[in-house]
């Protein structure tokens, strides 16, 4: 069975490439015991535990990569698998999809009491499975995010320049000379290459091509709901319709402010239900919801706002006409998915989004007057290379990470 394993093995190692990481690999404890690497569907996790094998010598007796959904694997079982590597000398065992497989946890927490001198990195596409699954290994699990590409990254594989990331508060100071040094060193106008990001550069799988990048994301979406979803918790299929129509209830708002009584009645289905499907998309990486200052449990189930995950998936889920509607939607949905990553944001009543217990903004477009604006908040304005003074371009904070 091993060696069936180790072909697979040996075939994606030699179609990896190691040209550019995620800007996660670095953070990544690989010596852990068990870490996990979680995130949304296409964001890269199996490329990164294939390029960390690549790098480590890629000798599968030693160091393992294997598909938890693999045929063999669920036939033999993950425990048994994971005896016979570690009988023939294995060191390190790569589990990817490790949320496709049937009583993950357990056999995990097994292999990990088993077996002390191995190593475990898993990677999930669902991060609610692995929370929920996580349970029984929460005090040996480490935990890492992986979100999509930030437009940094992205504009760091489309011109082959190196750009390093920055950190908010030189952001704010300094914008004005770090949007000039980043536009001299493109090629192209800044803001055309953030039009392409919007549209194809959140996952890495554009770089395979973009005429069928919004198909191929649409059929990330189909996946998540019918198979990611229902694999996590018992849910019927008449519900899996409720759940597509409520997300495109978010994705065709502007932004969407939830009123669960009122959707329930528009989905005709319970206001458990709706707490429910919402809470399935946002922990699937399909929606990203904004919760109102403090920490209470209200402020955690109902958020205040609602986005869809990033600007990509309204490419997938709206047409031309549909997104010209939603254009204020699109930009906060980009600012709370770049900067969300690094820094937790609360809703506020004076402007769209605040860093918690920090400086607040207001997103709009080009014509977006400073007027009335908090002394302690700054306005993130699309449609502008270089900003000035707190009027700051919005591309610019796809920079932090």
């Amino acid at each position: 069975m091993l060696d069936h394993l180790f072909e697979i093995h040996n075939r994606n190692i030699e179609a990896v490439s190691l040209d550019f990481k995620r800007f996660l690999f670095q953070a990544v404890d690989w010596d852990a015991r068990l870490a996990a690497v979680i995130g949304q569907r296409g964001t890269g996790k199996t490329t990164m535990l294939l390029q960390y094998a690549a790098l480590r010598g890629s000798n599968p007796q030693q160091c393992l990569y294997l598909s938890a959904d693999n045929v063999r694997v669920q036939a033999q079982g993950l425990y048994e698998t994971a005896a016979a590597f570690v009988r023939g000398g294995g060191e390190v065992l790569l589990i990817d999809e490790v949320h496709r497989y049937p009583s993950w946890s357990v056999e995990i927490k097994s292999i990990y009491d088993a077996f002390p001198k191995v190593r475990m990195i898993l990677s999930g596409s669902s991060s609610l499975d692995l929370l929920k699954g996580g349970a029984d290994l929460s005090r040996r699990l480490v935990s890492y995010k992986l979100p999509g590409l930030s437009f940094r990254e992205f504009v760091c594989l489309r011109s082959g320049v190196e750009i390093d990331p920055v950190k908010m508060e030189p952001l704010l100071q300094h914008h004005h000379k770090l949007a000039g040094e980043i536009q001299r060193k493109l090629d192209d106008p800044v803001m055309k290459c953030f039009g392409e990001y919007l549209a194809h550069g959140y996952y890495p799988f554009h770089l395979e091509g973009t005429k069928l990048y919004a198909l191929k994301l649409a059929n990330v979406i189909e996946k998540v709901v019918s198979e990611d979803i229902p694999s996590v918790f018992a849910v019927r299929p008449v519900s899996l319709a409720t759940i597509r129509k409520l997300l495109h209830l978010v994705a065709s708002s502007q932004p969407f402010v939830p009123n669960i009584e009122r959707m329930a009645s528009s989905l005709q289905t319970s206001k458990e239900s709706v707490y429910n499907y919402l809470a399935y998309l946002q922990g699937a990486g399909l929606l990203a919801g904004l919760r109102s200052p403090g920490r209470g449990f209200k402020a955690v189930r109902k958020p205040a706002k609602l986005y869809l995950d990033n600007p990509n998936l309204f490419h997938a889920l709206l047409s031309r006409e549909e997104r010209a509607a939603v254009a204020g939607t699109v930009r906060e949905s980009f600012f709370y998915n770049q900067v969300g990553s690094c820094y937790p944001l609360v809703s506020d009543a004076k402007v769209d989004f605040r860093i918690e217990e920090g400086v607040g903004f207001e997103i709009g477009g080009r014509s977006k007057s400073e007027i009335g604006l908090p002394p302690d908040c700054y306005l993130a304005v699309d449609d502008t290379e270089v900003g000035s003074g707190r009027r700051i371009p919005l591309w610019l904070f796809g920079f932090l990470y």
